[in-house]
């Protein structure tokens, strides 16, 4: 591309070099004011030139907008600060696409040429840069006094402007994607707010509702088979199995109601509510299940902590049902500036490659983890290997909670 741009504009090695700076700027930066203010300061560094402008067009198309300039006075860039789009320099650039080139601003009657006589603008050329099919705004180089602008800083100016329309196409392309993923990030902070408020009516019907029935079944139950005692006829054995299986039915929805919503997660606090987690799965699965932790040190707010419930939830499930382990550790550290939960085991581990279509299926509902920890603005990570056990991290800052 160098030997191209040399034997075609035949720029000097100055020139050159300004602007591989400034394509440097463009290709790394998404950052609109940096790529433009950049630009004017090796235009004016490198060409002798008094005053450089770069003007974008707004979103209604109506007018210029200033958006960098080097070399003007104060005075001229309050007054220049917003062109209507007619206005004689920049008209014809943001209506055509055509270059202008106004050598003697003494022969011009359009309306800004009191505008750049008091400014002691004699020469101006002004390059339009186009993005999506249609120009995005135009770069003005001008001179003062009897200077007029050279052959060779035409051509610079264009090929800036060139470069300053491919910037300007990538940082909209680089805004629309960041805000369609701020958009589907919070569609799914909506989602999982919907989600876990559903959770929270079921676990209160459930527990307001179903429950307080069976409990009064059972009792009633008991007390009937008290007072009944003598007369049962052998009855008694089948029904206390009843009432032993509505017992069982009591305790199986009180774990439902737990996985649903868990209560102790609004009072003690996280890390509280994790160790009953890590005591509870334990016993009920005969997992030997260690909780290290250090008190969280930031503020997450609520809702926060119920997706960090939700990622340790899961991957303890996991564990349960899928890793053959026989002993499993729960570790949380924790400062000012982040929190990192690891849950170990010991378990038959997985080749990811293997296991690959298993993933993509969901089987281990990593896409549920990994989506909870996006909200969290988090990072998630799995690491395993046959034979080696799982090692699942979530590292949570706090600047995003």
């Amino acid at each position: 591309m160098k030997k191209k741009i040399e034997k075609e504009y035949k720029l000097d090695e100055q020139a050159l070099s300004a602007l591989y700076s400034i394509l440097t700027v463009i290709n790394r930066s998404s950052i609109m004011g940096q790529v433009l203010d950049i630009t004017s300061n090796r235009i004016k560094e490198v060409m002798d030139i008094d005053i450089v402008l770069i003007f974008l067009l707004s979103g209604d198309s109506l007018s210029l907008q200033l958006a960098s300039h080097r070399g003007a006075s104060k005075q001229f860039v309050s007054t220049i600060t917003t062109l209507k789009r007619e206005e004689e320099f920049g008209r014809y650039s943001t209506s055509s696409g055509e270059l202008i080139f106004l050598d003697n601003i003494t022969r011009n009657s359009g309306v800004a040429r009191d505008i750049l006589l008091n400014e002691g603008i004699t020469s101006i050329y002004s390059v339009p840069f186009q993005s999506r099919d249609r120009v995005a705004g135009i770069l003005c180089i001008a001179k003062k006094g009897k200077k007029t602008i050279n052959r060779d800083e035409k051509k610079f100016s264009a090929l800036i402007g060139m470069e300053l329309g491919v910037a300007v196409e990538n940082i909209f392309l680089f805004r629309e994607e960041r805000r369609l993923k701020e958009n589907l990030r919070l569609y799914a902070g909506q989602i999982s707010t919907a989600y876990e408020e559903e959770r929270k009516r079921i676990a209160r019907e459930l527990h307001d509702d179903t429950i307080q029935t069976l409990v009064a079944l059972s009792r009633r139950l008991d007390n009937y088979i008290l007072e009944n005692l003598k007369n049962q006829n052998g009855l008694q054995k089948p029904l206390e199995q009843i009432q032993k299986n509505i017992d069982d039915a009591i305790l199986r929805i009180r774990r439902f109601i737990q996985d649903l919503r868990p209560p102790t997660l609004e009072y003690p606090g996280l890390v509280s509510t994790l160790r009953e987690l890590a005591s509870a799965t334990g016993e009920q699965s005969g997992i030997k299940i260690c909780f290290k932790a250090e008190e969280i040190t930031g503020k997450i707010a609520p809702e926060k902590e119920l997706l960090i419930y939700r990622i340790v939830q899961e991957a303890i499930k996991n564990i349960c049902k899928h890793s053959n382990a026989r002993e499993a550790e729960i570790v949380i550290e924790s400062n000012e500036k982040w929190t990192r939960v690891k849950i170990i085991d010991n378990g038959r581990g997985f080749d990811p490659d293997t296991y690959s279509h298993f993933l993509k299926m969901d089987k281990f509902g990593l896409m549920g983890m990994r989506e909870r920890a996006h909200l969290l603005g988090g990072t998630f990570d799995i690491t395993s290997k046959p034979g080696e056990g799982t090692v699942v991290t979530l590292v949570v800052d706090h600047q995003h909670t």
